[in-house]
């Protein structure tokens, strides 16, 4: 945890530096910060498609994993397919 706490001050200055005009590009850029302060093997960005239920990682860290996730179209979660992450999305609850 103190890896987390001693980055959190210089991800959010990266977070809020990002010169993306797309919103794909910013949210990977900010997937990007975020996994490289918690040393996390892969981080989302999840939105909800407006015509569909489903949520897209719309912004995906470039890790190996995010890769293998993109190249193997894992980035899509249909709602009536449940899981944790539709779990937490539905119910605005965080999941540790």
């Amino acid at each position: 945890m103190a890896r987390v706490a001693s980055d959190i001050l210089p991800t959010l200055e990266r977070i809020l530096e990002i010169g993306a005009v797309e919103l794909e590009s910013a949210l990977t850029e900010a997937a990007d910060a975020v996994a490289t302060a918690t040393g996390a093997e892969k981080v989302d960005v999840f939105l909800r498609d407006g015509d569909a239920e489903v949520l897209v990682a719309v912004g995906v860290s470039e890790t190996p994993l995010g890769r293998r996730q993109r190249a193997l179209g894992l980035d899509r979660l249909p709602f009536d397919h449940g899981g944790r992450t539709i779990e937490v999305y539905r119910s605005r609850e965080p999941w540790v």
